[in-house]
């Protein structure tokens, strides 16, 4: 997929629709939308708060298979996704999600977030952000939360999502610098 070259006239929930129905083919259409409704949500809040998304580089910590790292780097920003890659259908798996990284062209750093320092250089990124990971975290994210932060550049975001404790809706917290 090629990048988008001017933002004025981004059809987030297309792009998000073109990337759910060819990576998530063999889930029922209901799981797919419910993918692209959240995803392209989440896009459009990412579009909706910075001016101009071309050249902005955001890192994804948890990714997973890189749903989100593929739909910024489709709206032409520096993506990385950050994960540990050790789920055991992620490693036995051949899904054609493996592929996201290079049909997308963003950048992978394999981490385990829960032991390890993200090594990223301050004041360096103008979007980081975590979808449902803090709650699987056996020890504080608290290490990770400060490093993602001083991590962001002057007006930049951190987004945290998790599940509400006893809901079913999701509580997002986001930071700015």
């Amino acid at each position: 997929m090629k990048k988008i070259k001017t933002m004025q006239f981004v059809n987030i929930e297309q792009i998000t629709t073109d990337i759910v129905e060819k990576y998530w083919a063999n889930y029922s259409k209901y799981e797919r939308e419910q993918y692209a409704l959240r995803f392209s949500a989440i896009a459009k809040i990412v579009k909706e708060n910075f001016i101009s998304l071309e050249n902005k580089k955001v890192i994804d910590i948890g990714g997973g298979w890189g749903i989100f790292s593929a739909i910024c780097s489709s709206m032409s920003m520096e993506s990385w996704l950050f994960d540990d890659f050790r789920d055991e259908g992620f490693l036995k798996s051949t899904d054609i999600r493996k592929n996201l990284p290079n049909d997308f062209n963003f950048s992978v750093k394999q981490i385990d977030i829960s032991k390890q320092p993200l090594n990223i250089k301050k004041g360096s990124y103008d979007l980081i952000t975590t979808f449902d990971v803090i709650e699987h975290l056996h020890n504080s994210p608290k290490k990770m939360i400060h490093e993602a932060y001083d991590a962001l550049k002057k007006r930049g975001c951190l987004d945290y999502w998790c599940p509400k404790l006893r809901k079913t809706f999701k509580t997002n917290f986001l930071f700015a610098r």
